[in-house]
């Protein structure tokens, strides 16, 4: 039943006053104004980083076309080299009709040659009778340094009559060739350079004493590196000092014309 007071009107307001009460409820209201942006909370702190690491620069690039430095470390000087006119072909052959002759090689020891690091190099206890006199196996310069010679020089001439025949080797019959060298030492003779020699000419060339040019030589003979069929003969004059050694290759020698060139060179190392 329905009581008096309780009709369609009543139940309206009811449902009316309900929907109030909920709203309210929830803190709701029908339109509720937009946030501004001063109203907008904002972090009371922001934690920025203590260190902030900057990228290193980068190096940079040269230009292209730009030199770049190189740092060049320069050679050890060892040894000096100088090219001059040496004997003349007439103080060794006079009357010659055809020959050649090269220029003088002198060296000398350089800045760094007293320094064992930088320019190795010692005489063999033992002379090496398969390569080329002296027997060392060492190259020229080498060789300087490790003699502690102070001056050293050598050269080679050579002579050959015109019109002679040639033989298979391309040697001329009747032909000379010269080659001198000669170093000079301090005195005592540290390295021993004097007593190598003598030593080595007697074991490898089985050099006998003799006089050539009026001095005390050794005297032996190797074999032509020239191809000559006879050998070659070696000479070694030796003095306090200095060592002087000359090799005679060729069919053309005899006694008087190997005197002749051994007192040409002692001469002109005297100048």
């Amino acid at each position: 039943m329905t009581s008096r007071g309780e009709g369609p009107r009543g139940r309206r307001a009811a449902v009316g006053l309900t929907v109030l009460a909920l709203g309210a409820s929830l803190g709701c209201t029908p339109s509720s104004p937009t946030p501004q942006p001063s109203q907008v909370s904002m972090p009371s702190q922001v934690s920025m980083p203590s260190q902030v690491s900057m990228p290193s620069q980068p190096s940079a690039a040269p230009t292209p076309g730009t030199p770049t430095m190189t740092e060049i470390v320069s050679a050890p000087r060892c040894t000096t080299r100088t090219q001059s006119a040496g004997l003349a072909l007439e103080e060794v052959f006079p009357g010659s009709t055809a020959g050649d002759f090269g220029d003088l090689d002198e060296v000398r020891p350089g800045p760094d040659a007293a320094e064992p690091a930088l320019c190795p190099g010692e005489l063999p206890e033992s002379a090496w009778c398969d390569q080329s006199v002296p027997w060392t196996g060492l190259p020229f310069a080498t060789f300087v340094v490790a003699a502690g010679a102070t001056t050293a020089q050598r050269q080679d001439l050579g002579s050959y009559p015109t019109g002679s025949p040639v033989d298979e080797n391309g040697n001329i019959e009747g032909a000379r060739s010269l080659h001198y060298e000669q170093l000079n030492v301090r005195r005592g003779d540290p390295r021993g350079l004097l007593p190598y020699l003598r030593a080595a000419f007697a074991k490898c060339a089985d050099a006998r004493p003799a006089v050539v040019a009026g001095r005390t030589a050794l005297v032996g003979h190797v074999t032509s590196l020239q191809g000559y069929a006879v050998p070659t003969e070696v000479v070694l004059i030796t003095g306090s000092t200095s060592a002087v050694w000359v090799q005679l290759a060729g069919d053309g020698w005899d006694a008087l014309s190997r005197d002749r060139a051994a007192r040409a060179v002692l001469a002109f190392g005297d100048r």
